[in-house]
């Protein structure tokens, strides 16, 4: 899940793809798609927490960083 996102960026939407060998299965890997929309430029920092939706959020954190240029 995002965490915290910079001022010059903002969430436009998330999106699931479990994967392909996993149909019908709970449980299962996939990937987590983020699309972000520059509203300014300047550079950031993107807080990222993973762990299942039932569980707390865990401590640790992983953090992309950004920069928007023209």
């Amino acid at each position: 899940m995002v965490k915290r996102i910079p001022n010059n960026v903002v969430l436009l939407g998330m999106e699931y793809e479990q994967s392909k060998d996993c149909v019908g299965n709970l449980g299962c890997g996939g990937v987590e798609k983020f699309f972000f929309k520059a509203i300014k430029m300047g550079n950031g920092k993107i807080e990222l927490k993973y762990g299942p939706s039932f569980e707390n959020l865990p401590k640790e954190s992983t953090y992309k960083y950004i920069k928007v240029t023209k």
